[in-house]
């Protein structure tokens, strides 16, 4: 008579020392004279939701299903159609349930990699690579309660095979039935959302079948689906009607291809004020893009993350960018055919119910931080802090929580000393004594009278011939290293006299049309022969604004060759700058922040000292007296100890930026590209297979956009190579 409950026991054979030698399986059926009833032999399951990947570890999900059991033997056929027979996974989940209680003994059969969990416990574990092998685990189970159970597979090339059976009371070793395996939430309507591997549906669902399905868009009726649709929502046979695209500098406005309403320029002078930016739910419409020849549009978000950018490839008049709530810094400039910048406008723009920029997260918005980059500012008033200047004392931060400043120590410079007096057609300055000083003086129309820094301005300064009027005075006082002492600011009155203009030199000439009110020699007429110091130009004469003096460049002048850059620790040298008539000079930091900046008055040889620790973009143009392009010249500096100058960007730098990331159908990658280079960005699987490249040889790019709708789900990886060096390679995770 059987004494032993229903299951599957494992039998041991002893040798003489009572050590187990021989270990056997041997199930158990139900006793003979055993009444109770087996229960509810019709449970209602339907079976475990399986999910197909084309990959051993579980990415790029392929398909969904529910599978009535596991009993599958592939052989070397793919599971199911777009999965890769020989390398793929398979992860079935659910809940089963035993139609009487006692123990269970599991059994997977598999080829390769298996693990088995019933009720969060462990009881198969053999993720190895192996031809069939039969695992096993047993447990307890409860009649009528339901047990989670997760079951995962891999496949690594040759026979693919996996089978998942069970034995218990009154069950002999047999595959897992329907009835008893139901997927997650036992598969009703609600089960929740997913993905049915149609980009043409969305808020797909299970319905009550278990089938994984979602609702076709196709918003404006014409039998293709908004995914695919160039224009949903629009009436493709509009397309090259007659509308109005808001832009009054267009005529002969049409629906373009692009669904767009756009207009052929007609001419005038480009005005920023057609630029119309507007916000509504959830987007930032920009109108007027078309006004002129070429056009920039930037938005960024309050971090100043990219999330828009187009530049002489802004193809629509108006443009519509989806965007969520929050706050977004927009920039648009319009510029010439040749690039010379026409105007510009930047604002801060809210979307939603939005909040307020703060770039540091110091809990105080930008508007009222004296410091948004610095988290440690503002800081309370009368906080003790450092000037860095050597001629105050008592350093303490003032009221706006930012600027440190101290108490003059005697002899050391004090804006108490300055005096500003007016009198009949005249303005007298004095006490500009410290080492460095600024002085500027604006007329009634905000016209600049006299505008003076560094040494170049003197203890005392007169000005006459005057106009009456009201006029502003500034003057500022700095230590010798351009450590700021203190600054006085007055309105003065000049009284009756002066010849009705402004003519510091008294040539004759007033200010406003004087090319040089400080130098009576000037202006001089046009042709007049001159010197331009630039040993590589001849025939040099006045130009017609009747001070610019330059020459013909001479074969091979004005070459970019000829400028030269160095750095010394923490001093920046750029020499060459007077090969041609204009130079131009930019320096931007690691943030690209603009630190220093000179157009038409560069010195020959630009030194920036006490330039902080950093990764500075360095940008040099080189132009003729008509300020036509010569040649460009760019580089990366680093200062500090280990600086140095690269035409690269130099490891570790942030040489572009992903967005979005994660994707799902596009993704644009912005960069800055060295003048010159040739650049290649790259798009890998997480196989290391080429999924995608393309090059950029033009500067004026600055971004590339690619399309992610042929890509599966799953980890991809970004690089970007300069000239054959790999810069940097990043993470791309797409989602559908």
């Amino acid at each position: 008579r059987n004494i032993l409950p229903p299951g599957s026991y494992m039998l041991f054979a002893m040798n003489n020392n009572g050590t187990p030698s021989v270990a056997k399986i041997v199930n158990i059926g139900d006793d003979v004279n055993n009444c109770d009833p087996i229960g509810n032999p019709n449970l209602g399951g339907t079976g475990l939701e399986g999910k197909y990947y084309n990959n051993m570890d579980f990415t790029s999900l392929i398909t969904t299903r529910i599978d009535p059991g596991v009993n599958f033997n592939w052989g070397t056929g793919a599971p199911a159609p777009g999965v890769e027979a020989e390398t793929f996974s398979v992860r079935w989940e659910g809940q089963i349930e035993a139609p009487r209680s006692g123990p269970y003994t599991f059994y997977t059969n598999s080829d390769d990699g298996v693990r088995l969990w019933v009720n969060g416990r462990l009881m198969v574990d053999n993720w190895t690579d192996h031809g069939p092998t039969q695992d096993i685990g047993m447990i307890l189970l409860d009649e009528g309660q339901r047990y989670d159970i997760l079951l995962e597979y891999y496949e690594n090339a040759g026979g693919a095979l996996m089978e998942l059976s069970w034995s218990g009371p009154g069950i002999l070793p047999t595959p897992i039935p329907a009835n008893n395996l139901f997927p997650p939430n036992n598969c009703g309507t609600n089960v929740g959302p997913c993905n049915d591997g149609n980009a043409c549906t969305i808020n797909d669902t299970y319905d009550a079948s278990c089938n994984c399905v979602g609702v076709l868009q196709d918003s404006d009726g014409d039998g293709v689906c908004d995914a695919n649709d160039q224009c949903p929502g629009f009436d493709d046979g509009l397309i090259g009607t007659a509308c109005n695209d808001g832009n009054p500098n267009t005529t002969n406005d049409v629906y373009q291809t692009d669904c767009n309403c756009a207009g052929t320029p007609t001419g005038g002078t480009p005005d920023c004020n057609d630029i119309i930016i507007t916000t509504v739910p959830g987007a930032i419409q920009i109108a007027g893009i078309d006004g002129a020849p070429v056009a920039h549009v930037q938005v960024f978000t309050s971090t100043w993350q990219t999330v828009y950018s187009c530049f002489a490839n802004c193809i629509s008049p108006i443009e519509t960018v989806a965007v969520p709530d929050g706050d977004y810094i927009i920039y648009v400039k319009y510029y010439d055919a040749n690039y010379q910048l026409i105007c510009s406008i930047d604002d801060v723009y809210t979307v939603g119910g939005g909040g307020c920029i703060d770039i540091d997260n110091d809990g105080i918005c930008a508007n009222e931080d004296c410091d948004d980059n610095n988290a440690a500012f503002p800081k309370p008033a009368g906080t003790a802090c450092n000037d860095g200047n050597s001629n105050t004392e008592n350093d303490v931060i003032l009221a706006d929580g930012c600027t440190c400043q101290g108490t003059p120590i005697s002899g050391g410079g004090d804006c108490n000393d300055i005096t500003i007096t007016g009198g009949a057609g005249t303005i007298t300055v004095t006490g500009l004594s410290t080492p460095i000083t600024q002085l500027q003086v604006f007329d009634p129309s905000w016209g600049t009278v006299i505008s003076c820094s560094g040494n170049n301005c003197g203890p005392t300064n007169t000005l006459n011939n005057l106009s009456s009027g009201t006029y502003f005075v500034k003057t500022r006082l700095y230590s010798a290293s351009w450590q700021f002492i203190c600054e006085k600011e007055e309105y003065v009155q000049v009284t009756g006299g002066g010849t009705g203009c402004t003519d510091i030199d008294n040539d004759g000439v007033c200010a406003n049309v004087d090319c040089n009110d400080n130098d009576a020699n000037f202006p001089k007429p046009a042709g007049t022969a001159c010197n331009d110091g630039n040993a590589n130009t001849n025939n040099d004469v006045i130009q017609s604004d009747g001070c610019t003096c330059a020459g013909t460049p001479i074969g091979g002048g004005g070459d970019c060759d000829n400028v030269i850059f160095s750095v010394d620790n923490n001093t920046i040298t750029i020499e060459g700058l007077n090969t041609t008539p204009i130079s131009l000079l930019q320096v931007y930091n690691g943030l690209w922040q603009q630190v220093f900046r000179c157009s038409g008055d560069c010195n020959a040889t630009e030194i920036l000292n006490n330039m902080p620790n950093d990764t500075y973009f360095v940008n040099v143009k080189l132009l003729t007296a008509g300020w036509a392009e010569v040649c460009v010249k760019d580089v990366y500096i680093t200062t500090g100890p280990n600086g140095g100058i690269t035409r690269l960007a130099p490891e570790g730098y942030d040489a572009f930026r992903i967005f979005p990331n994660p994707a799902s159908t596009e993704v644009q990658v912005d960069f800055q590209l060295v003048e010159g280079a040739q650049s290649t960005l790259s798009i890998y699987n997480n196989l290391g297979q080429l999924m995608d490249i393309k090059e950029v040889q033009d500067n004026r790019q600055p971004s590339v956009d690619f399309s992610l709708y042929d890509y599966q789900p799953g980890l991809y990886f970004v690089t970007m190579t300069i000239d054959g060096r790999k810069i940097q390679t990043k993470k791309l995770v797409i989602s559908k």
